[in-house]
Formats: C-alpha cells, sequence, structure tokens
C-alpha cells in the first residue's frame, strides 16, 4: 500500500500521496517514484460534499490500470512540473510560450549562457556524459541513460530515468488550532490535524533547490451550493550559485470518479485577451474535434464545451498565449454528475511580493505567465496555466493555488 495522508474536514477534503509518512525514513512505497513529477505534489481523490449529505470524489486515475508508480506520466490530481514538458533540455522562448512545439518532438537549440535561456526543469544534463547524474527539480538527482535511450533530442521529460538519490523530504501534519490561537472558531468543524506540509531539499554540483508544499482547507461549505475550499501553498528556493529559470505547472487531471469517461456535460471557462488566436499542438487532436469553442478575443469569459469523447490512446489540446500578465491564472472546469447537478471547480493563484535573497540591492525572483492550455483525455481534462519563474541564486518565490468548489443545478 501506498504512504496516504487525508486534508480537510466538513467541507472538500483531500487525499496526499507524500513520499513517506511522517516520522518515517523509507520512501520505497510513494505513489509515485518516477523522474518527472515533483514528488510533493500528488494531490487527488477530492471528496466533494453534495447537498443532500452524500459525495463525488474527484481527481481519481487519469491513466490506464494498473497504476505504476516508476511510469513518468502516472502522476494524479494535482500533479506539478518543473518545466514546459518538450524534449530537450531548454524550452521556448517566454513570448512564443507553447506555441513553438513541433511535430518533430519539440527539440530544442543548444542553450545559451545563464541565465539567458529557459531550462526544462533540468541542471547538468549536457555536462553528465553517460551514465552521469543530472538535477530534476522536484524529483532529485536522475542518471542519464549510457546509450541514447532517450530520444535523439536529449533530454526527454516522458522517459524513466533512474532515480540516484530521492528528495531528502519531511513530512508533518499542521494543527488547526495551534494556527488560530487567537480565534479558534475557523477549527471548529475541522477533524484535530487538518493539514499537511511537506518540504524537500536536493544539491548537486553548483544547483539545488528547496520546495515546499502545503495543503490545507480554506474554505467551509454552507449546507446548501458551496461545497467549500482547497488551498495548496508553495515555495521554491533556489540553492545553487546561478539563477534558473523554468516553467511551472500543474497537471490538474480532473475526472469524476466511477464515471466511464469526460466528455458531454463537461466545459472549462476562462478568460483571455486575444483567445481567438489559439493553437493546435502537434501530435494531439485539435480540441474542435471533441468540445464546440466559444472564444472570446476581448478578454470576456472564454467557454470549452465537450460534445464528443477523446478516443482511448489520444488527446486533445489547444494552446493559448497570455496576453495579460496581470492574469491570476482563472479558469472554471464542470463535470456532470448524476442526480442532475455539475460540480464546478474555479482556480486561481496569488503570488507572494518577492523578496530580495540578501539585500535590497540583490536582484529578486520573478513571476511571469508562459502560457495557458486545455488538455483532455478519455478519462482527464486538465486546464493548465503555465507560469515562468525566474530565481536568482539564494531567491525564494512563494504562490499559493486555490481552488473552490460548488454545485450548479443542471435541471
Amino acid at each position: 500500500m501506498h504512504p496516504t495522508l487525508h486534508v480537510g474536514g466538513s467541507g472538500v477534503t483531500a487525499t496526499v500521496f507524500p513520499p513517506k509518512l511522517p516520522r518515517t525514513q523509507s520512501s520505497a512505497t510513494g505513489f509515485y517514484r518516477s523522474s518527472r513529477f515533483d514528488w510533493l505534489s500528488m494531490i487527488g481523490s477530492i471528496r466533494v460534499p453534495t447537498p443532500e449529505g452524500g459525495s463525488v470524489v474527484l481527481c481519481g486515475d487519469s491513466q490506464l490500470p494498473p497504476h505504476d508508480p516508476n511510469q513518468p506520466s502516472y502522476g494524479v490530481g494535482f500533479a506539478a512540473e518543473f518545466g514546459c514538458g518538450l524534449r530537450g533540455t531548454v524550452c521556448p522562448r517566454a513570448d512564443q510560450g507553447l506555441d513553438m512545439m513541433s511535430a518533430k518532438g519539440g527539440r530544442t537549440k543548444k542553450p545559451p549562457a545563464l541565465p539567458s535561456y529557459i531550462t526544462n526543469g533540468v541542471f547538468g544534463y549536457g555536462d553528465a556524459g553517460p551514465g552521469g547524474e543530472f538535477l530534476k527539480l522536484g524529483v532529485g538527482i536522475l542518471r542519464k541513460p549510457t546509450k541514447s535511450q532517450d530520444g535523439e533530442a536529449g533530454y526527454n521529460a516522458s522517459f524513466p530515468y533512474t532515480v540516484v538519490e530521492p528528495p531528502q523530504s519531511q513530512v508533518r501534519f499542521l494543527n488547526c488550532t495551534r494556527a488560530h490561537r487567537s480565534d479558534p472558531s475557523p477549527c471548529a468543524s475541522y477533524n484535530k490535524w487538518d493539514a499537511v506540509e511537506m518540504q524537500s531539499t536536493v544539491r548537486l554540483r553548483n544547483w539545488g533547490y528547496r520546495i515546499r508544499r502545503r495543503i490545507r482547507p480554506c474554505g467551509e461549505p454552507d449546507g446548501k451550493l458551496i461545497a467549500g475550499s482547497l488551498c495548496v501553498d508553495v515555495r521554491l528556493v533556489n540553492l545553487g550559485l546561478d539563477a534558473l529559470t523554468t516553467p511551472y505547472v500543474v497537471g490538474h487531471l480532473f475526472n469524476v470518479q466511477g464515471a466511464p469517461s469526460v466528455g458531454p456535460g463537461y466545459s472549462v471557462s476562462f478568460a483571455l485577451r486575444g483567445a481567438q488566436q489559439y493553437k493546435d499542438v502537434p501530435d494531439s487532436r485539435p480540441l474542435e474535434a471533441v468540445a464546440v469553442l466559444q472564444l472570446r478575443d476581448d478578454g470576456k469569459t472564454s467557454e470549452v464545451k465537450f460534445a464528443r469523447e477523446v478516443p482511448e490512446y489520444e488527446r486533445a489540446m489547444a494552446s493559448f498565449r497570455v496576453r495579460d500578465q496581470a492574469w491570476k491564472g482563472g479558469f472554471a472546469i464542470a463535470m456532470p454528475t448524476d442526480g442532475g447537478r455539475s460540480v464546478v471547480v474555479t482556480h486561481s493563484m496569488e503570488f507572494a511580493p518577492p523578496v530580495a535573497a540578501r539585500s535590497s540591492r540583490d536582484p529578486v525572483a520573478q513571476h511571469n505567465w508562459y502560457g495557458f492550455n486545455v488538455h483532455a483525455t478519455k478519462r482527464s481534462v486538465a486546464p493548465r496555466p503555465y507560469s515562468l519563474l525566474t530565481l536568482p541564486a539564494g531567491a525564494m518565490l512563494q504562490w499559493t493555488h486555490k481552488y473552490d468548489f460548488r454545485w450548479r443545478n443542471d435541471f
């Protein structure tokens, strides 16, 4: 059995799949032990209470069973990745976002000198040599294959690299009553342990990072249509000697547990200027092959309404450029359930003001938007805002994902 922890109380609850349990050392039985996603980001099986006192479960398995913890793509729910998901160690320029994907696998050019390029979440790959070691953000120290098994383009996020050294992880529960000493009333309806905090640290040669991820309830149900809220707080610290710039994305693998597939009744809405200038993604079906796209260029709400299922072993996707850096990564996804209701999840992101690493004259960390796409398979619909994170040596960046859950009557 994989180690699990539970977050929440009377409202929305979630299952966290940590690398290990608190006060233990081994990570050999973790839900995810592969080389792509952040090991601290496995959050799924989200239980949403219904107005009648029942519940539905979101974000279950989104891959063909059985679950394989050693396969790079077998993440769940809010699995997060540092990188752009293309082949090669370098990502396209920020102003071109995800539009530079090529049908030949997204091979990228040789990187210029740091810090003028965008890393695909990896450090030291080119210097490692066959069988050498390199660093992957959120994962740990990986081994490069002795032959070109990961493809001609070099680094391949979908290749199962050997994990040489997993992250040094700490996992702990957070007691709500301690967090609200002055006013314990927010804790009244929650279990004693209502939040989980995980942290990992990895160093390799000139590179290193520390990630902290805290999962907590942040909104109460109203007993009617409001089901509650979950928040995920993330802190990233650059422990290396050089600046790093990398994309960051949460997979947002949404589905309703027990449903045979996703399809008609699902919808994604978002507000982005220029949404009509979207791009199809090579090696994927056009999104309009399975959905009706009602897109606006004026920044008002656009909507993707799914009309058909995505065939097995295929995906449909569209990529959108983010032109407004004041955007909050906002989207809403609606998923139909039994009883004539849909559960609606609304997402937003807030970044804390950056602080200089050592003195006020030092450069500070920065956040920009890198892109947005809507991705669909037979088993999940995934709206994905891509951030672009830039951290000078020693700098820290903090942000929060907020997920609000509510019911919508469709009758």
